[in-house]
Parts: C-alpha cells; sequence; structure tokens
C-alpha cells in the first residue's frame, strides 16, 4: 500500500510540475491533426506522458535503472519542458555512478524551472562532486537569494569558495554569516583556517583573539591561539599564550600536551616528559588520544632505544589510569617484549585475555612467551584454553602437544599434535614440520615406534636439512639396532650440516658401536667429549661402552662413574657400576 501511495504523489507532482494542461476527467482518446499525429496540447497526449513517468518512476523505484531512464527519455521526447523527468533523470542516473549524465539532466531541470530549490540542490551537489567548485557556489549563491533565512547554504557558499581557492570570497560570506549569527566559534575558526592557509598569520590570530575576549575563561581558545603562533613558528608568543591558559585552567590535560609540544620542539626533553606524563595522569584526557601519542612514542623507540625507558614511565601510567583496557595492556607488552622483560609482558597479555578474550593474536603472542619462558604447566593450560575458542586455529594444538610431551604426557601430547596438524595449510610447510616433529618424539616414547618413524620420515620429507630429525632419528633407530644403514647415512649428512655438534658426534659414534666398529666409535665419541659432551650423561656413558669393548675396564667403569655423577640414573647404568661389566640395554 505504501509503495502505490508513493507512486502516486509522485504523479501528481509531475502533473504539477510540468507546463501542460491538466487533462479533463473524461478523455476518450488523443486528438490528432490533419497528419493523424496526436497534438502535444490534447488531453490524451499529456495524460501519456503523465502515464509514461509514473511508470519511469516505479522502475527507478524497483532498481530497473535502465528501464527507468528509457521512459524518462521518452516523457522528455514528448515534451521537452518536462522538467520533473530531467531531475528524476538525474537521480537515476547518480544510481548508476554516471555522474556526467547525471549533471546533464540536472542542468537542464533547473534551465527549465529556475525556482526550484530542489534542482538546485541536486545541481550544485552534482558540480561539487566533479569539482566545479564556482559552479556550485554560483548556485548556492541563487539559494541563498531564494531562501536568504537558510544559513547552511551560505555555509556551503563559503566552502566552495575556499575548495575554487578564492579566499576572500569566502571570507566574505562568513563575515555575512556572522552579521546573521552572531560571534559563533565555528565561523571565527574557520576564518582563521582560511587566513592560515594565506600565512596571514596576524589576521587569522585577530579572529582568535575575538573569541578569546568573549570566552575569557576558556583554555581551549588560548591553546587555539598557541597553537597558531606555534604553526607559524612564533614559538615565545606560544609559550606565553600557553602559560595563560594554564593559569586559567592549570588542570587541563590539553594545556599539557600543547607544552610538551613545545619543550619538544625547543629541546628540552626532560620537560616534555613532564607535561605528557602530567596529561597521561588526567583522566580527562581521553585513552584515544593517550594511545596514539604511545604509538608514535613507541614507533620512535624502536628506532631509538634512549625512548624506551619513557615510553615504559608513559604507558605505566595509562595503564593505572585507564584500568583493564586491553588495547593499553597489548601496547604495554610490546614495549616489555622489546627490552626483553618476558614474565611481565607475559602479566600484560593475561590482563588483555582477562578482559576480553576474543582476541587470537594475544593468545598466540602469551603461547610464545610461555614457550620462551619454558613454562610448559601454564602453556598447556591457556592453549586448552585457546584451542576451545579457536578450534580452527592449527598452532594452539601445536603448543598444547609440544606443553604436554615436555610434561611427559604423551598420549594428550600425541592427540593435540594429530588434530592440529590436520589444520595447517598445505603451504605451511615449516608449520607441519614443527608438528611432525613433536609427534615422533611424543609417539616413540609411547613406544609406537613405527608411527614415529612415519612422522620422521614426513619431516625429511618437507625439509631433507633438518639435522635435529636427522640426528634423533637414527639414534632411535641405533638403539633398536634397526636400518643401521640408513641410521649412519643419516647421521654423516647431519654432521656435514653441523660438524662441531656433540649430539651428531656421539649418535655416529654410537652407530658404529652398534655395528661392532669400536675403534672408530671410540674416535667419534671422544669428539663429542671434546665439543662439550663430557656434561651429558648419554655421551660419558657410550664412552664408557666403547672402553669395555675394547677392553679397557676400569677406564670403562671411570666413565660410568662420571655418566651418573652427571645426572645418570637409569637401572641399566646402575648396573654396569655395581657388577663393573657392560650390560645390553
Amino acid at each position: 500500500m505504501r509503495r502505490i501511495f508513493w507512486i502516486l504523489t509522485i504523479a501528481i507532482f509531475a502533473l504539477s510540475a510540468c507546463k501542460t494542461q491538466q487533462p479533463p476527467a473524461k478523455a476518450e482518446k488523443e486528438k490528432q491533426d490533419s497528419r493523424g499525429i496526436p497534438s502535444r496540447f490534447s488531453d490524451a497526449y499529456q495524460r501519456r506522458t503523465t502515464e509514461l513517468f509514473v511508470d519511469a518512476t516505479k522502475e527507478r523505484i524497483l532498481e530497473n535503472y535502465d528501464k527507468a531512464i528509457e521512459k524518462y527519455q521518452q516523457c522528455v521526447k514528448r515534451d521537452s519542458l518536462h522538467h520533473a523527468a530531467y531531475y528524476e533523470m538525474a537521480r537515476t542516473h547518480i544510481k548508476k555512478d554516471d555522474l556526467e549524465q547525471a549533471l546533464e539532466n540536472a542542468q537542464k531541470a533547473e534551465a527549465i524551472n529556475d525556482t526550484n530549490k530542489w534542482y538546485k540542490l541536486l545541481l550544485a551537489d552534482l558540480y561539487q562532486q566533479s569539482e566545479k567548485h564556482l559552479k556550485a557556489a554560483q548556485i548556492y549563491e541563487e539559494l541563498v537569494e531564494l531562501e536568504p533565512e537558510e544559513l547552511r547554504y551560505m555555509d556551503q557558499l563559503a566552502m566552495n569558495y575556499v575548495y575554487a581557492g578564492k579566499y576572500m570570497k569566502a571570507i566574505e560570506v562568513y563575515d555575512r554569516l556572522e552579521k546573521k549569527m552572531g560571534l559563533n566559534p565555528k565561523l571565527i575558526l574557520q576564518k582563521k583556517q582560511i587566513y592560515m592557509m594565506q600565512d596571514e598569520v596576524k589576521k587569522a590570530a585577530k579572529e582568535v583573539r575575538k573569541l578569546i575576549d568573549e570566552f575569557p575563561d576558556k583554555a581551549e581558545y588560548y591553546l587555539e591561539l598557541g597553537d597558531l603562533y606555534m604553526n607559524a613558528g612564533k614559538k615565545k608568543k606560544a609559550l606565553e599564550v600557553y602559560k595563560q591558559a594554564r593559569k586559567i585552567n592549570p588542570n587541563n590535560p590539553y594545556v599539557n600536551l600543547s607544552l610538551a609540544d613545545y619543550y619538544q620542539q625547543a629541546g628540552e626533553k626532560q620537560k616534555a616528559l613532564e607535561e605528557l606524563k602530567s596529561a597521561f595522569k588526567s583522566p580527562k584526557l581521553d585513552v584515544e588520544t593517550k594511545m596514539r601519542m604511545l604509538k608514535n612514542y613507541f614507533a620512535i623507540s624502536e628506532v631509538n632505544e634512549k625512548f624506551v625507558d619513557d615510553v615504559k614511565e608513559l604507558i605505566s601510567i595509562v595503564v593505572e589510569t585507564h584500568p583493564g583496557n586491553p588495547e593499553i595492556n597489548s601496547l604495554y607488552a610490546s614495549i616489555l617484549l622489546q627490552q626483553e622483560k618476558y614474565q611481565e609482558a607475559r602479566d600484560q597479555l593475561r590482563a588483555v585475555i582477562k578482559v576480553d578474550s576474543s582476541k587470537y593474536s594475544v593468545w598466540e603472542n602469551l603461547l610464545r612467551l610461555e614457550n620462551q619462558l619454558q613454562d610448559h604447566k601454564a602453556m598447556a593450560k591457556e592453549s586448552a584454553r585457546a584451542k576451545e575458542l579457536f578450534p580452527m586455529q592449527p598452532l594452539p594444538y601445536l603448543f598444547n602437544g609440544i606443553a604436554n610431551y615436555q610434561l611427559k604426557n604423551y598420549e594428550q601430547a600425541v592427540d593435540a599434535l594429530d588434530k592440529g596438524k590436520r589444520l595447517v595449510l598445505r603451504e605451511n610447510q615449516e608449520m607441519l614440520e614443527q608438528f611432525f616433529i613433536f609427534l615422533g618424539e611424543a609417539s616413540y616414547e609411547l613406544g609406537e615406534h613405527q608411527q614415529a618413524y612415519q612422522a620422521f620420515d614426513r619431516v625429511l620429507k618437507i625439509n631433507p636439512q633438518n639435522s635435529y630429525v636427522l640426528n634423533n632419528y637414527s639414534y632411535y633407530l641405533s638403539l633398536r639396532g634397526e636400518k643401521l644403514g640408513k641410521a649412519a647415512e643419516m647421521i654423516q649428512k647431519a654432521i656435514q650440516l653441523n660438524p662441531g655438534n656433540s649430539n651428531n658426534q656421539d649418535t655416529y659414534g654410537w652407530i658404529l658401536f652398534k655395528q661392532g666398529n669400536y675403534e672408530e666409535a671410540k674416535k667419534w665419541i671422544y669428539k663429542a667429549i671434546k665439543n662439550g659432551g663430557d656434561e651429558s650423561p648419554a655421551v660419558l656413558e657410550h664412552y664408557g661402552d666403547v672402553h669395555y669393548k675394547l677392553g679397557y675396564q676400569k677406564t670403562a667403569l671411570e666413565y660410568w662413574k662420571k655418566a651418573r655423577d652427571k645426572g645418570g640414573e637409569s637401572e641399566v647404568l646402575i648396573k654396569k657400576i655395581e657388577q663393573e661389566q657392560y650390560i645390553e640395554e
């Protein structure tokens, strides 16, 4: 029902807008001239034109813009003075983002009926969009003449003069507005801005002085004047005005900010910092402004470390002033991470998720921190929560698997890693590599050796140069006496990749031991000891084993005891010491 009423309203508007006569109530058919052509002024002809206009408007409402335009064009073909059709056609072209055709039709509508303010407003708007600001200004001049009390026309007129670079004309319009409205801060500040665009500092200052004279107790107008002088390079005058503002309102944080800027530019860094601290302590200064300034300082601190402590001090003030703001805590965590203060950074990230647990990036950063701190209990707990909140993100599963592996919860580790690896995107091979490394390790600890080997094979398919897996995989094979040839090939490759690594050297020595090549085994395990393996119970025990096989029982016993003293506590090692002989594991 509403749509029918709207269409009828448009039809009535069209009839009143056209400069043709109203059709009589009962018109049977269109009149024709001697040639059989309908007369433009006949009732039937006019009624048909109106029907076309209504149909066109229906199509426009239904968003059938091409059909609407076609019917509007038929209207103006039948009646070249049908300004309503031109107007509606312009509006339809706007819907199609055809600015050029919209402007052409709006011009025709306004030319036919130059007293219709809606036509003028549409035309002025299209001129503005086309960046023809002087033409737009001309239309607004006409609108001001039509409706002198409509002040918004004058505001638009001044704006278009500014865009056209006719600054003095804009000033004249604002002066006219000021006479009508009285002293208005918005107008004054607009005039000030125009004067500053022309480097007319004195005239701009004079305008702001009007506000100070009218509102002597408002510090913001002093700040406006001070900022004006600062931008003009008149810093002494700016400082005088800022001090006046402080006398009027000593607790205004924006005064502190202005003074901080002044002292910063004057090279008085400590004074600038003190002003900033005062501003940041004020709850009147919105948190968005503080955050914006902190981010700027943080960016500077990443380049110049001298600012890091300043940023930390400022942000700690904001944390105290606005407790529970997750964005502030996140930024504070970034500062602390930059300073490698991981415990404190973790506290800030935990404060974030306590207030808002919906941001995945915060959880990821927190889990990375837990891994950095090697706090596997916390990592297991927090990664489990992250898995619940973000079940399609693979990284929480990886951290949960790593944490449970380190806690010797091998079944939980395998479960998390097996589920998580299915979520990894194919192109993210590095993450997939990490999943299979720990899946292999956890499976091996569960005694599921074939599953472990399959996982390690998958790692080496992704990254054949993963020396960690090359070492561990070959070592696990040697312990079980399986595929010693393959184990030897892998550990030799690991040694080539990382020749000074004591673990690789020890593993190669142990494979040689398993192959019965005790002399060569002794050389490689000795290299491992010289490269730091003398702190490893396993390496020392292996060195004892190889000595025993070579017939040096006393030396063997000596190294088994050294292994025990370094923390070796396996039952086999203890039996070797007690029985003073080699025992096969």
